[in-house]
């Protein structure tokens, strides 16, 4: 049965059992959606980025708007450097969903903005979605980012319960869009590393590397949060963080963890 054997190729793709996983792409229909992501995943995953791209390409000329495998071909062409073909896909995907407000529109839109430099329109279509149970989260996640890494945002504002200058500092709003995000995403290994990120870029050292390393007990290899904790550590310990970097050297290339260093 295809959806067992799909379901069982995930699984294997999940535990970096990529030879497992390869046999399963080979017994199902090539042609079929479900085959082709999953082959598209595991060259993902193994770093062949371009052929990973084919697959996602072809997936998209099928069903235009499927937004999951947007979201993620999207990602690979900013990579490969193929940024002129974002704006086709979004376009094409635009002109097939007769619904404007589509939350997988919307969030892809922001991602090509993000990629495109364009961080007020991408912030802008990120918060659309901010509140949308799927993408919601990873609008959040990259609003963020935003916020912590562009600075020049810092009168950035789309809350409408941010009226003082004060409360528009773009911290103020980071902070409240990781209360947010706790309420959804409290478990999950990449929403204390953000929060991590956050005390970091706020000057927070102590709550900075108490995260990173409730985050490390749990998985001791976890690369975003020892390289945060290294640069944590580097103002008042350069030697313990340059073991962390070396440490991190030594670790195999993993693609599971691009979206966190995009």
């Amino acid at each position: 049965d295809e959806t067992i054997l799909l379901r069982l190729g995930k699984v294997y793709l999940s535990q970096n059992k990529f030879e497992h996983c390869q046999n399963i792409t080979t017994k199902l229909a090539s042609s079929s959606e479900g085959a082709l992501q999953l082959h598209g995943d595991l060259l993902f995953a193994q770093s062949h980025l371009d052929d990973a791209c084919i697959v996602y390409m072809k997936l998209l000329a099928l069903n235009p708007v499927n937004y999951i495998v947007l979201e993620t071909c999207l990602s690979l062409l900013y990579r490969l450097g193929r940024t002129d073909e974002v704006q086709q896909l979004i376009f094409k995907a635009e002109s097939l969903d007769h619904d404007s407000s589509s939350p997988g529109l919307l969030f892809s839109k922001g991602a090509m903005f993000l990629y495109q430099n364009k961080y007020l329109d991408s912030f802008h279509f990120f918060n659309l979605v901010r509140k949308h149970k799927i993408w919601g989260p990873k609008a959040m996640s990259r609003m963020i980012h935003i916020l912590l890494h562009y600075q020049e945002l810092s009168q950035l504002s789309c809350f409408e319960n941010t009226a003082s200058t004060q409360e528009r500092n773009y911290m103020i709003t980071a902070r409240m869009l990781v209360s947010e995000l706790e309420e959804i995403e409290s478990n999950n290994k990449c929403f204390y590393n953000i929060r991590g990120y956050v005390h970091f870029c706020s000057g927070e050292l102590d709550p900075a590397v108490n995260v990173f390393s409730e985050v490390l007990a749990l998985d001791k290899e976890y690369v975003p949060s020892l390289l945060g904790l290294a640069k944590t550590l580097f103002p008042t310990s350069s030697s313990k963080a340059r073991n962390i970097l070396k440490k991190i050297a030594q670790f195999p290339h993993r693609e599971e963890y691009h979206r966190e260093f995009e």
